[in-house]
């Protein structure tokens, strides 16, 4: 369910070992706000520890569409459910059942969820190594990409310091370019 996972993983900002560990007792629902409740760890020391939960209300200028999932973290919550509950209907009872399953059920390791952020890059016909000869995708590429997306957006660094777990300055190294795209925008409201 590859736009669901896509969709969760970069909003959540998540690590890939954060990602193979989640369960699905992880994800709550809240039906009547339209929000999805993803319970994380605090560290990335101990990613199965479930030290607090990030919510995410539903982003859709349209929530009918059927598309809505591919980019709103509510919808795409919902979707994947219900997609793992089609897919895995004896398993799906189980609350340390994956979130994130490989086709068997299975959960994942770190190193499934890297190839699969590679098969995606190849697949958009990305360079998978820069010139030196490294690769250019990682353990941190969901995390890094919705940090930089999120920025993009206009969401405050401090937010999304918080969204992701940071306890230090390294949000700063994603987000570093993304507030200067608005600058001109700032600038010109600053001024009116």
């Amino acid at each position: 369910n590859p736009a669901a996972v896509i969709t969760l993983s970069t909003f959540y900002l998540l690590r890939e070992l954060e990602m193979a560990a989640a369960k699905i007792s992880d994800v709550l629902i809240v039906n009547k706000d339209m929000e999805a409740r993803l319970r994380l760890s605090m560290s990335k020391n101990d990613p199965s520890a479930k030290g607090t939960e990030r919510p995410w209300r539903c982003v859709c200028s349209d929530p009918d569409s059927p598309l809505a999932h591919r980019g709103c973290p509510y919808h795409a919550a919902v979707h994947h459910l219900a997609y793992l509950k089609a897919k895995f209907p004896k398993l799906i009872g189980d609350a340390d059942f994956p979130l994130f399953p490989d086709q068997a059920g299975n959960e994942l390791l770190g190193d499934n969820v890297v190839d699969f952020i590679e098969l995606l890059a190849a697949m958009l016909g990305l360079h998978l190594m820069d010139k030196n000869g490294v690769k250019k995708f990682g353990k941190h590429s969901f995390r890094s990409t919705g940090a930089v997306r999120l920025a993009e957006m206009g969401l405050e660094v401090s937010k999304i310091q918080l969204i992701g777990r940071w306890l230090c300055g390294i949000v700063l190294h994603y987000c570093r370019l993304a507030p200067l795209t608005t600058t001109a925008d700032d600038y010109r409201r600053g001024r009116r």
